[in-house]
């Protein structure tokens, strides 16, 4: 599957084909965020689709209650058509993802190409029952899937007197969404905002806001009322691009208590010390911690590392679908160069679990560390002694065939060339390196060059 974007923002003509960990590279404004926002919004948001091919399946569940669909025979037939059907709204999406209106995105077009036979081996080996977890309406609609026979079975449970565009909304809605559940069921982004969001989230929750606002304008009328429309205005306030209100959104609702407990976090604690040492939770608007010795103390004094990655802790802690979309702009984001090697490989123990990842970096510590994880996949003679010597364990070994990477320039993408005997070929950062040793060097031999004939 791939997804092209012209004319957004810095980004002239990309194309973009994700895989279980995207990396995206680049220097500033080369359009990364962008490229995040697009993919993310890509996956998270309903789309005012119409499917001519879905009518017949209206019919079947407004007469019989339920409908039986072979998935696979269904989507050779009608991938094609469904796609471009889709690449004709999905422009759309941009003003409300990015929070501006639709003449900041008028030359901008969006479109997937998808090949029908990856497609269909892709229904075949990888998709299953929990990518449609997300795909449920209330308690009207049910959906079981086979994946042994390709069979979808969808159920309305609602009273046979609703609307008819009610089953044809959601159908719409849930075979766009299984067309783009191999990018992800669903995708989480912590933007490189993260920091003062986890502190500030309750401030800034954009509903209270407009409440706020609505009840200091209400009173400086003297309690003679506000007219509807000026009402509906303060409450479809937003102030901020979408990603970072689900975001804020996502602290705001989760229930954060210091015995929450899931596998995936007892794993991670068993394996890595990035996030082990401390406990969180949320009361009254506020987030904190707990460190070994028993302290409680406000996450606003905690180190910038733990005040950055507190949101990460809680989605993990919370997951219950693997085939998410997890998005970080910037994992590095105030890690020492130490903690960056440890948060590419908790990563890639993400990955090999099933979650697919998608990053944006400008750190060639993590670059290089995840070099060394797609190297250790390979068997070789002085393995096990590398293994022992530097910490490593099975978990941490990455397939290439696993990983894709970016480098942003000039308005494009630019595939980086990835070997599994060599890992990611990054240029961009070798080029600084190379040039800041080059000047280093030029420096030194400079001044101390004089000290000789001296």
């Amino acid at each position: 599957m791939k997804l092209q974007l012209k004319n957004l923002g810095a980004l002239q003509d990309v194309v973009l084909e994700p895989k279980p960990l995207t990396i995206i590279c680049g220097k500033n404004n080369s359009g990364k965020t962008y490229a995040m926002y697009s993919l993310w919004s890509l996956i998270e948001l309903s789309f005012n689709v119409e499917f001519p091919h879905i009518t017949e399946f209206v019919r079947t569940i407004k007469k019989e209650g339920e409908v039986d669909i072979h998935l696979p025979s269904f989507f050779e037939k009608n991938l094609q058509a469904m796609v471009t059907e889709l690449n004709s709204i999905l422009s759309d999406t941009l003003p409300r993802t990015f929070n501006t209106t639709k003449d900041f995105f008028e030359e901008t077009e969006i479109s997937l190409k998808i090949d029908t036979n990856e497609f269909l081996d892709y229904l075949k080996d990888d998709f299953h029952a929990e990518n449609l977890s997300i795909l449920r309406l209330g308690n009207l609609f049910n959906s079981i899937y086979n994946s042994k026979l390709g069979l979808l079975k969808i159920s309305f449970k609602g009273d046979r007197k609703y609307p008819s565009f009610i089953i044809h909304d959601y159908l719409n809605t849930f075979f766009s969404k299984i067309i783009l559940s191999k990018i992800g069921g669903s995708a989480f982004l912590l933007p490189t905002e993260r920091a003062g969001l986890n502190l500030f989230f309750d401030e800034l929750k954009t509903q209270q806001k407009n409440i706020d606002e609505y009840i200091k304008n209400r009173r400086s009328k003297n309690n003679k009322g506000i007219e509807t429309e000026d009402i509906e205005a303060y409450f479809e306030t937003t102030y901020y691009s979408l990603p970072i209100e689900e975001y804020i959104n996502f602290i705001s609702k989760a229930k954060i208590e210091y015995e929450n407990k899931s596998e995936l976090i007892d794993k991670l604690n068993e394996n890595f010390s990035l996030m082990s040492s401390f406990k969180f939770k949320k009361d009254k608007g506020k987030v904190f911690f707990k460190t070994d010795d028993g302290k409680e103390l406000s996450l606003h004094l905690a180190s910038s590392a733990i005040k950055t990655n507190f949101a990460l802790w809680v989605y993990l802690s919370q997951i219950n679908n693997k085939s998410n979309l997890l998005m970080i702009d910037e994992p590095e984001l105030n890690l020492h160069p130490d903690a960056q090697r440890l948060m590419a490989r908790l990563i890639v123990y993400l990955i090999n679990n099933g979650i697919k990842v998608a990053v944006s970096t400008h750190s060639d510590y993590f670059i290089k560390e995840i070099n060394s994880l797609i190297m250790l996949k390979n068997n070789f003679e002085e393995k096990n002694d590398i293994l022992q010597r530097y910490g490593y364990k099975e978990f941490d070994f990455l397939d290439a065939n696993n990983v894709v990477a970016y480098h942003f320039k000039d308005g494009t993408a630019e595939k980086m060339l990835i070997e599994q005997n060599s890992g990611i070929q990054a240029d961009t950062f070798d080029d600084v390196s190379n040039m800041l040793n080059a000047a280093y060097n030029d420096i030194y031999w400079a001044i101390n060059s004089e000290d000789i004939i001296n």
